[in-house]
């Protein structure tokens, strides 16, 4: 798959979005949704390269979680250890109990059913002192690399509108159901993979559309445009949202619908490519994964004291 450097640009956006926000930067009051643009991307990262190696025949089960766990265990553990050594001497007994909870929730891609059950609101000011309780996502998002390869094995044999409206069904349904579970579980709302699910989806919907086709359809500053818009949804969403806002809802759309659209429309051209794929973001975005835990766990524990 050819690299874009302005996804890494995006995910440069995400990861410091939801830093400034566990740091309680004011301007950032909606910087959680850094965690749903990073799920778009994964999305479709993910499914792209899934959907390549099975229309060669070439997709392998081993292969594919044996990638995941290379890029996934060295920064998890170390990020489980460093917060170890440091909740030892800053958290008292019952709360440190709860971390060694949460410790073995984390290496086993269950800490968001452990946080839903046990936690109060992801918001709640308690939340904030779980050294591991930002890895709910990881976890969300490693129980969708469990079934979303033998979805897309399934449906592969199908023709192409086919696997089209299936992806596209299953972003409604599991929109339609975060939106209105709202009212009757709003921990679960926000922890579990089924109320998630459509952001994921959104991203692997990309995956089956012929985006350099699209992108051949208009001329580069229009694309240029497009991509600007994108990002200026993003933004505006990162700058209006705060934890009132009920989400993931509705409303959610339009983080995901920027995401998207930059996706799609980005390149490394004109003012969207300045913003998304100079050195800087590029870089960031890079060892973005490896960046995000140990300074949220940092934050976390420190600058809301």
């Amino acid at each position: 798959m050819r690299y874009r450097p302005e996804i890494d640009g995006m995910r440069t956006i995400a990861v410091l979005s939801v830093i400034f926000y566990h740091a309680n930067f004011s301007m950032f009051s909606g910087g959680f949704i850094g965690v749903d643009i990073f799920f778009v991307i994964s999305g479709f990262l993910i499914t792209k390269v899934i959907r390549k190696e099975i229309l060669v025949d070439n997709f392998s089960f081993l292969n594919f979680y044996e990638k995941r766990i290379r890029r996934i265990f060295p920064a998890l553990f170390f990020v489980v250890l460093s917060s170890l050594i440091i909740s030892v001497y800053v958290l008292p007994p019952v709360d440190a109990k709860h971390f060694f909870q949460s410790m073995f929730a984390t290496i086993t891609f269950s800490s968001n059913f452990l946080f839903w059950i046990q936690s109060g609101d992801y918001f709640d000011v308690g939340s904030i002192y779980k050294p591991l309780h930002h890895t709910w996502s990881l976890s969300l998002e490693e129980q969708f690399y469990l079934f979303h390869p033998f979805l897309l094995i399934f449906i592969s044999k199908l023709k192409d509108y086919k696997q089209l409206i299936i992806i596209v069904l299953s972003i409604f349904i599991s929109l339609t159901f975060s939106h209105f579970y709202l009212n009757l579980d709003l921990k679960g709302n926000f922890y579990l993979l089924p109320f998630r699910m459509w952001e994921l989806f959104a991203g692997a919907l990309l995956a089956f559309i012929n985006l350099d086709k699209i992108r051949n359809k208009f001329s580069n500053m229009q694309q240029d445009i497009f991509a600007c818009i994108g990002i200026a949804i993003v933004f505006i969403s990162i700058f209006s949202f705060n934890p009132k806002t009920l989400h993931p809802s509705f409303i959610t759309i339009a983080p995901i619908l920027g995401s998207c659209i930059i996706i799609i429309f980005s390149t490394t051209k004109g003012l969207s490519g300045k913003l998304l794929s100079n050195k800087l973001s590029v870089y960031i975005g890079l060892i973005s994964y490896f960046m995000a835990l140990p300074n949220i766990c940092f934050f976390s524990i420190y600058f809301n004291k």
